[in-house]
């Protein structure tokens, strides 16, 4: 991570802006991931 913030602070020419934009996202970009790759229960009908 530390890397990747580089990197963008590197090519932003020092601009915070882009990486305090950039965590709160990736909260719900991996919000919506897990609500699409959690499994689901389906109910099943007894006999």
């Amino acid at each position: 991570m530390t890397q990747i913030v580089g990197h963008i602070l590197t090519v932003t020419n020092n601009n915070y802006t882009v990486l305090f934009t950039l965590i709160p996202a990736m909260y719900f970009i991996a919000l919506t991931w897990m609500y699409f790759m959690a499994p689901r229960k389906i109910p099943t009908v007894d006999v």
